[in-house]
């Protein structure tokens, strides 16, 4: 594996993706303001090796209702919030260095959980897509993986997007991790072993792959039973969908 700092390199199915042109589609919902999602596309007119990157802003219009595309999305075996039994699954690929993904975490995720996940009607599977844009993003994929190993997934979730302006910029955002674990009370020196893990980073690197067959092409994007949705969309949007999905 390469080192830490430099992981997006040991990643084929990143360069692949920069083949794939961002769809930047206006979603539309009623009663939103703008929700956005970062995308990772090629740009410019000199193109390097693998082309300029970019970030855009993926802008919903307003009307009635959204009209979703229905995707058949595998969980893979990648860690539940909630009852693995719950009749809604929202699988949900995004790059905990994106700041539309974080948006998400704090402004609806802790609504979803109170109203739907918690009590047994929804699921949340977690699925990596670190962006190129975004250098540590894999460092913290991987990071939250490894907590996960240890039986403390949505520990380091948590910690990783509640802190993010600590990490995002760090020349060396493992030792931050590193310092999550210990408030985590795991095994340390398990964990720094696990940053360094052949098959973790294959793990992450199957969720992206995974992603890219889905059409993922920005962050966060969500499959609510397989509906495709894209952008931190607010908490009202979700609940219409998924007060949909419960009365079927």
């Amino acid at each position: 594996m390469p080192s830490p700092n430099n992981s997006n390199n040991a990643n084929p199915w990143k360069l692949s993706s920069f083949l794939m042109i961002g769809l930047i589609v206006g979603y539309s919902f009623a009663q939103l303001g703008p929700n956005t999602a970062e995308i990772d596309f090629l740009g410019g007119s000199n193109l390097g090796q693998f082309g300029d990157v970019e970030t855009v802003e993926v802008t919903p219009t307003e009307v009635d209702a959204p009209e979703l595309e229905v995707v058949e999305v595998s969980a893979d075996d990648d860690t539940i919030l909630g009852d693995a039994d719950a009749p809604i699954e929202i699988v949900e690929f995004s790059d905990f260095q994106c700041p539309f993904c974080q948006r998400f975490y704090l402004n609806t995720l802790p609504q979803l959980k109170e109203n739907y996940i918690d009590t047994g009607l929804v699921k949340l599977v977690y699925r990596d897509y670190p962006l190129s844009i975004h250098p540590n993003a894999d460092n913290a994929a991987i990071a939250t993986e490894c907590s996960g190993e240890q039986d403390d997934y949505w520990g380091m979730h948590d910690l990783v997007f509640d802190n993010m302006s600590q990490w995002s910029s760090s020349s060396d955002a493992n030792a931050i991790f590193i310092t999550y674990a210990d408030d985590l009370d795991l095994n340390v020196d398990e964990f720094t072993s696990c940053l360094d893990d052949e098959a973790i980073a294959a793990e992450v690197n199957a969720d992206f792959s995974d992603g890219l067959q889905y059409g993922v092409t920005a962050t966060p994007t969500f499959f609510v039973n397989g509906q495709k949705l894209v952008g931190a969309q607010s908490y009202t949007v979700f609940s219409g969908i998924l007060d949909s999905l419960l009365e079927e």
